[in-house]
């Protein structure tokens, strides 16, 4: 397998979070429909065939196609408290709610980031909050990833 045929995620596209843990590129096909694709290291997805026409499916016991050069981030799912899986919906938000609340409210938290993430999780479990998700789809990806 060559570097060449790992493409970079579309900015705006859908990614969620599987059961399994790994994060899931939302593909869209040429029909219309979504097919979930495994996430790389480097926010990349593996395209493969003649003319690198294919995208290899998600499969939970592990994505044949990743190599030494790029491995699926898999992420460790926290199990999620009733109060939370009751206002918040989708594993990625759930997954960045627990992990602001848990990691981001220690009293030495200086950043600013962490900071106003801890807020926006806490006023949307309040019902303070006039969005949909707590997070941005950017946002909760750097929450879980640590960025």
């Amino acid at each position: 397998m060559y570097h060449e045929q790992y493409e970079q995620v579309p900015e705006n596209s859908k990614i969620v979070l599987c059961d399994c843990g790994n994060l899931i590129y939302m593909y869209p096909t040429k029909s219309g429909s979504e097919m979930p694709v495994t996430i790389l290291e480097g926010m990349r997805f593996h395209r493969f065939g003649n003319y690198n026409n294919n995208v290899p499916i998600h499969e939970c016991t592990g994505d044949r196609r990743t190599s030494e050069f790029c491995h699926a981030i898999k992420i460790q799912i926290e199990s999620v408290p009733e109060d939370i899986a009751s206002k918040v919906t989708g594993n990625l938000q759930q997954q960045a709610v627990i992990k602001a609340l848990r990691d981001f409210s220690k009293p030495r938290t200086r950043s600013g980031f962490k900071k106003s993430m801890l807020k926006q999780a806490t006023d949307y479990i309040a019902g303070n909050s006039t969005y949909h998700n707590p997070y941005s789809q950017k946002q909760a990806l750097a929450i879980i990833l640590g960025r």
